[in-house]
C-alpha cells in the first residue's frame, strides 16, 4: 500500500527570534526550537507524519504548549478560541490531557527537555487513541524504545491523580445524629478538600457531624498547584487545536448521604384487658426493656412512662433483640425475646407488647345444716369487691355448694348476698392474691337460726375452712348470740 509521507523538516538555520507565528484575537501560537536528536513517527491507517521534534510556544509569555490533533498540520495565521469543548474529545479525555501537561514537562524532576515529547507523545494517545506512535533513531527511522520508564511514571501519575476516594458516587445511609466516618479505601482523600463546614477531613478519614433529616450531596475537589495557571485549551477553526502547560483541571468527587430518623416505640397493654388498662392492683408503669444489639450487647434501657410507652429515638440501622427486664407489681415476666431490625425502608417500628396478670382460682364450697349434718347450699350468690369497694363480679354456688371465680393480682372482699330461709350469712371476708399464693378454696358453713329460749341465746359457732394445696385450714368464728 501506498503510503502518504509527509515530511516535516525545519532548517537549523532558522532562529526561534523570528518562528512561525499565529495570531489570533485571543491567542497566538508558533513553532519553536527543535530538540536535537529526538525524532518521533505517528501514523494512522495510511497517513504517516515523522519529524524531528521541536516546541511549541505562546507568543509574548514563550509558555509551553502541545498540539492536541496527532493528524493535523500546523499552519500560520490561524485563529486560536479559548474553548473547554471539542466535538471529538469528551470530558474524560480532556482531563487526561490536562494531567498530562500537568505532570510532564516542568513538574519537578521533569525538567529535561525528553518530557516534553514524552507529553507530546502522549497527549496524541489520548486525543486519537488508534493511532501509533514511536520514537525513530532518525527521520522516518527504526522505532527504538528509550523512555520506557518515563512514559510509565508518568502514566502512574495521570493514574494515581484520577484514583478518587473509595466512597466516589456513592450513597450512604445514615440515622440522624449518628457520627459519620468515611475511611477512604484508595488512600487519596488527603489530597481533596471541602469548602462545607459540616466536613473534616483528616488524612484518609472524612468526618461529617451535625446533619439532621434529609438528602444531602457533596461535593470533594482536588485541585493542582504545580504551575502558575491552569492548562487552557484553544479551538482552531481552520488548522491544528492547542493547548497551554499548566495545572490539570479540578478533579470532583461526589457522594450523597440519606438521613433519617429511627424509633423504636413500645405500648405496654394487659393481655386480658387488651389495653393500658391493668388489672386488678397490677401496675404496667415502669415495666423496663433491655435493647440489645447483635453481639448481645446492652445499648439502651427503656423504663414504660405514664401513657404506658416508652420510646428511644436515632437507632443506627441494623439487628437487635428486646427483651424485658423487670415487670412491676402483679405482672409476670415476659420471656420472649423480640427481633428488631431497623433499615432504610423500617426506620420507625412500633409495637405492642402484652404483660399477663398474676392470676388466682379462687373457689368456695358452701354448706348448711347443723353441726352434725350439713348439705351443700345451692343458689347462694357472692359479690366480690376490690380494694376501692366497687363490686366487680358476683358468683353462684352450683347444686353441689360450688362456686368459682379467678381473679387478678390484688386484695378483695367476699360477701354474701343470699342465704337459704332460717339461715345465717357468713360474715365479709378478705382475699388477697398474690404472687406467691396457690389456688385458694375456702370451706363456708352456716347453721340454722334457732328459736330463742327463755333462759338465754346459746352461742352457736360458724366455722370458715380455708383449704389450699399444703393442707386444710380450719378456722373456726364465734358466732353471735341469738
Amino acid at each position: 500500500m501506498k503510503k502518504i509521507v509527509l515530511l516535516l523538516i525545519a532548517f537549523t538555520a532558522i532562529s526561534i527570534m523570528s518562528p512561525h507565528e499565529v495570531k489570533a484575537e485571543t491567542g497566538s501560537f508558533y513553532e519553536a526550537e527543535f530538540l536535537d536528536n529526538i525524532y518521533t513517527r505517528r501514523s494512522l491507517n495510511t497517513t504517516v507524519y515523522y519529524q524531528r521534534s521541536r516546541f511549541f510556544r505562546e507568543r509574548g509569555t514563550g509558555k509551553v504548549a502541545y498540539c492536541i490533533e496527532p493528524f493535523t498540520g500546523f499552519s500560520t495565521g490561524l485563529d486560536f478560541i479559548p474553548t473547554d469543548t471539542f466535538d471529538n474529545l469528551n470530558e474524560e479525555a480532556l482531563l487526561k490531557m490536562s494531567l498530562l501537561a500537568n505532570y510532564g514537562y516542568l513538574y519537578p524532576g521533569h525538567e529535561d527537555i525528553k518530557w516534553y515529547v514524552i507529553t507530546q507523545q502522549l497527549i496524541w494517545q489520548v486525543a486519537q487513541p488508534n493511532g501509533i506512535y514511536e520514537f525513530t533513531n532518525g527521520l522516518d527511522g527504526t522505532t527504538i524504545y528509550p523512555y520506557e520508564n518515563e512514559i510509565a511514571e508518568l502514566w502512574n501519575l495521570v493514574n494515581h491523580h484520577l484514583t478518587q476516594p473509595s466512597f466516589h458516587n456513592q450513597e450512604i445511609n445514615v440515622v440522624e445524629n449518628q457520627k459519620i466516618t468515611l475511611t477512604d479505601m484508595n488512600q487519596v482523600l488527603e489530597k481533596y478538600q471541602s469548602n462545607d463546614s459540616n466536613i473534616i477531613i483528616n488524612n484518609n478519614n472524612l468526618t461529617i457531624k451535625d446533619l439532621k433529616e434529609g438528602t444531602y450531596s457533596f461535593q470533594l475537589t482536588k485541585s493542582s498547584n504545580t504551575h502558575d495557571s491552569p492548562a487552557l485549551f484553544y479551538y482552531s477553526p481552520s488548522g491544528q487545536d492547542i493547548m497551554t502547560i499548566g495545572n490539570a483541571k479540578d478533579l470532583k468527587a461526589n457522594f450523597t448521604i440519606n438521613v433519617k430518623k429511627t424509633s423504636l416505640e413500645i405500648t405496654k397493654i394487659d393481655k386480658d384487658t387488651n389495653s393500658i388498662t391493668p388489672s386488678g392492683e397490677g401496675v404496667l408503669i415502669g415495666t423496663k426493656y433491655g435493647l440489645y444489639d447483635n453481639n448481645n450487647k446492652l445499648i439502651q434501657e427503656l423504663i414504660i412512662d405514664k401513657n404506658n410507652k416508652a420510646k428511644v429515638e436515632n437507632i443506627p440501622y441494623g439487628f437487635y433483640i428486646l427483651k424485658e427486664l423487670e415487670t412491676k407489681e402483679g405482672y409476670l415476666l415476659d420471656s420472649k425475646e423480640y427481633s428488631i431490625e431497623i433499615n432504610q425502608e423500617k426506620t420507625k417500628i412500633e409495637l405492642t407488647l402484652i404483660n399477663e396478670i398474676i392470676k388466682k382460682k379462687v373457689q368456695i364450697h358452701k354448706e348448711f345444716g347443723t353441726e352434725e349434718n350439713t348439705h351443700p347450699e345451692q343458689n347462694i350468690i357472692f359479690d366480690i369487691y376490690n380494694n376501692n369497694n366497687e363490686l366487680i363480679s358476683s358468683i353462684t354456688t352450683d347444686e353441689n355448694g360450688y362456686a368459682e371465680i379467678i381473679l387478678p393480682y390484688g386484695s378483695y372482699i367476699i360477701k354474701q348476698r343470699n342465704t337459704t330461709k332460717d339461715y345465717k350469712k357468713v360474715e365479709d371476708f378478705a382475699v388477697v392474691i398474690t404472687d406467691k399464693d396457690q389456688n385458694l378454696n375456702y370451706q363456708l358453713y352456716d347453721y340454722k337460726i334457732e328459736v330463742p329460749n327463755t333462759k338465754k341465746n346459746a352461742p352457736h359457732p360458724l366455722y370458715i375452712i380455708l383449704l389450699n394445696s399444703l393442707g386444710g385450714i380450719y378456722v373456726l368464728l364465734q358466732g353471735k348470740n341469738l
